[in-house]
């Protein structure tokens, strides 16, 4: 009764177990939903980022493509300006840096390098970053009537420069930076010396300007203010992309290097963040995240057991009649007559031998000639030779044989019963 009492309790604790197993995995499983269907996508393609590496509407993969095919080397950097700009062999060569207003403006670090690599003659191509105040200029909201800023739906027309057919509306100009008071530690400041304007609104606010830093070797700063020039969207529905081209052509950089570490795609995490991005802004990556979540769900649910343990298939051992007949069965199927004319044969020995007494396996031959020795019956003598003679008879008789076997034993047994010779 005590091992019963044990064993229903412990029957309890592990339904207990498996109910608060089974309640935590619905609840996980509601949690992930709901976090899963709030930043669930809800366009084609719902990442802002311009970035090159990215094919949607606000990206400038575009970009990147249509400089490569006018033989200009693109790449795609995944570590920080300061890594990017230590040396002075980009500067030397012509490289051109490309900031495509990046999500994370560049740390003070890094924007005090960038002013170090334009003062020593490098050149840079910055759209809508915050890092163009170290150059003078700051982007600001258009505005409307007497409004200083306004809302990011609102935008004014661009002036058309020659040969340009049709551009997007501005909704960014440049506006020149007032110095900052509120820092405890002055900000470098490097002030160009020509500003030259390469694309503004029809009010003469400017949009986009070239600005040059000294008279010979000096650095050259391209700065856009709308980054909605550079997005594929633009590239592919107006003439923004001739402008742009023309601009950055006009420096003949032989390489671009293109800042993808300030938009998320960072050199550890490039693969993992993609990948997740895709998963989680892509119709098609959220159906695949139902379908793990799904399949996680029903893989916890057929991992619980609901009820107890199923007991074991009780075995029993076969009868020795059954246990004979699958001998006699083996036997017959194997052709093993001389085994069961011996089995036979010793069968006799051992209940002709003294009481207790050890029962030697081999050679018959002896055993049968001092049995033979001892009757006086000359029947019971024939007998004993017949046995002999099936034991030598490898191979032959068959099933015949052995019931010759059972019957001589018989036999010499029913006639030796009242002698019983201690032969061994």
């Amino acid at each position: 009764m005590p091992s019963t009492a044990g064993q229903r309790g412990s029957s309890r604790t592990l339904r207990r177990g498996e109910l608060l197993l089974l309640i935590g995995f619905v609840l996980g499983g509601t949690i992930l939903g709901m976090l899963a269907w709030q930043g669930a996508p809800q366009a084609l393609s719902e990442d802002r980022r311009h970035s090159t590496l990215l094919t949607g509407p606000a990206g400038a993969a575009g970009l990147a493509e249509a400089l490569t095919d006018l033989g200009v080397t693109v790449v795609r950097v995944r570590v920080p300006l300061f890594q990017l700009l230590a040396d002075t062999a980009a500067a030397r060569s012509g490289e051109l840096v490309a900031l495509l207003d990046p999500p994370v403006d560049p740390t003070a670090a890094e924007a005090r390098e960038l002013v170090g690599f334009v003062r020593r003659g490098g050149r840079a191509l910055l759209v809508g970053t915050g890092v163009l105040s170290r150059f003078g200029f700051t982007v600001q909201p258009v505005g409307r009537g007497d409004r200083p800023a306004a809302s990011r739906g609102d935008s004014v027309a661009l002036r058309r420069p020659p040969g340009i057919a049709q551009l997007p509306r501005a909704r960014y100009v440049l506006a020149p930076a007032t110095p900052d008071t509120t820092r405890a530690t002055p900000q470098p400041v490097l002030l160009p010396a020509h500003t030259d304007p390469l694309l503004a609104t029809a009010d003469g606010r400017p949009v986009a300007l070239r600005l040059s830093f000294g008279s010979r070797g000096g650095g050259v700063v391209l700065a856009v203010a709308d980054p909605g020039l550079v997005t594929n969207r633009a590239l592919k529905q107006t003439d923004a992309g001739a402008a742009v081209l023309s601009w950055i052509l006009a420096l003949a950089p032989p390489r671009i290097a293109v800042d993808e570490y300030h938009q998320g795609f960072g050199h550890r995490w490039a693969v993992v963040g993609v990948t997740w991005r895709w998963l989680s802004s892509t119709p098609a990556g959220w159906a695949m995240l139902q379908l793990a979540l799904a399949g996680m769900v029903a893989l916890a649910l057929a991992a619980v057991r609901f009820g107890p343990a199923t007991a074991p298939a009780q075995r029993q051992r076969r009868s020795p009649l059954e246990h004979a007949g699958a001998l006699g069965a083996g036997l017959e199927r194997t052709g093993g007559s001389q085994a069961a004319v011996e089995l036979i044969v010793q069968g006799l020995r051992r209940r002709l031998s003294p009481a207790g007494g050890p029962v030697h396996q081999g050679d018959f031959a002896p055993w049968l000639a001092s049995l033979a020795r001892a009757v006086a019956e000359p029947q019971t003598r024939r007998a004993v030779t017949r046995l002999g003679w099936l034991l030598r008879e490898h191979g032959g008789g068959g099933d015949q044989r052995v019931l010759q076997a059972a019957q001589t034993v018989e036999d010499v047994w029913q006639a030796m019963r009242r002698i019983r010779p201690s032969i061994s």
